[in-house]
């Protein structure tokens, strides 16, 4: 054992035994104080003894294992065999004259490129040129579009009237009058309209005058009808300044009779319209209509009946 070791040890035990010993036998004599730490010498000595029997303790090893060799491995691959390739010829192109001058000449890749250029590029201009149509098209302030809201509008057209039918006094009885009928000719019509354009449909009001001359041999009357109207229209949008229209019309007819005597009445009446319109500017709109015109009967003359062909401007406002 290490006399480093061994030193410090035989001080502790004998420090160890010998204060607890002394405040022990503080009373006893002192021959018996010296018998007894004898016997705990020998028996210090006995441990002593036993504890260097004990074998030595090996030491510990801190030396680093030494690093282990690289293997190589390129020895271990087998080496990769070359194999030469065989040596194969360019063929030759061998440029052929035509044996007549006139035949069409081969068109090189230079030139057919050349040409697949152009049509690339006459292809990409016509679309772009499509394109710039379309936004004209889009953003073109001067091309006519369709109105919302009130517009003012003149009217006027040719009458074709039936024959009118009056009721003239009889000498037999006041309830059985003689029908009296008279060959109508062409007249005329006029009148002002105003509306709202609510865009499938239209709502206008309209004052008209009707007038036309029918006879009956030598007997001559002149026929004056005011009408005050207002028009339900439903309008379908065919293009830009194209339109087709169906209207119904209902109000009042005051009719007179002009004659020998003079024929009065006042009555309900309404026609029927079909018609097209045509959008001249943003602002000016004209339209044709066929109309076919119908009033009540009164006690002095029967129902009115005409056909009208019309055409009337309207000016949006």
């Amino acid at each position: 054992m290490n006399k480093f070791f061994f030193l410090p040890s035989i001080s502790f035990f004998i420090c160890f035994i010998c204060f607890p010993c002394y405040s022990q036998i503080v009373d006893l004599s002192f021959a018996d104080r010296l018998s007894d730490w004898k016997e705990r010498a020998n028996a210090h000595e006995n441990q002593v003894a036993l504890l260097l029997a004990q074998p030595q303790v090996p030491r510990s090893n801190f030396e680093l294992p030494e690093a282990t060799k690289s293997i190589d491995l390129t020895d271990s691959n087998p080496s990769v065999q070359q194999v030469d390739m065989p040596f194969i010829p360019v063929p030759e192109y061998i440029e052929e004259e035509p044996e007549d001058k006139n035949e069409t000449e081969l068109i090189s890749p230079a030139s057919s490129t050349a040409i697949l250029n152009v049509s690339e590029s006459n292809t990409s201009s016509d679309l772009q040129q499509n394109v710039d149509e379309a936004y004209a098209d889009l953003y073109n302030t001067d091309r006519p579009g369709k109105h919302e809201g009130f517009y003012l509008g003149l009217i006027s057209g040719v009458l074709f009237p039936s024959d009118v039918v009056l009721r003239e006094p009889s000498g037999i009885s006041p309830s059985h009058p003689d029908n009296a009928s008279y060959d109508a000719d062409t007249g005329y019509m006029v009148g002002l309209q105003i509306g709202h354009d609510f865009g499938f449909v239209k709502v206008e009001a309209d004052y008209s005058y009707f007038g036309f001359d029918a006879n009956r041999g030598s007997d001559t009357l002149d026929a004056s009808i005011h009408n005050i109207f207002s028009r339900f229209i439903l309008e379908k949008e065919l293009s830009d300044r194209f339109d087709c229209r169906l209207g119904l019309g209902m109000g009042m007819g005051i009719t007179d009779f002009e004659g020998s005597t003079d024929y009065l009445g006042t009555g309900f009446a309404y026609d029927f319209l079909l018609g097209a319109g045509y959008r001249l500017s943003h602002d000016w709109s004209f339209q044709v209509d066929y109309r076919y015109y119908l009033t009540a009967a009164s006690e002095d003359f029967d129902h009115v009946k005409s056909h009208m062909l019309l055409l009337s401007a309207h000016m949006d406002l």
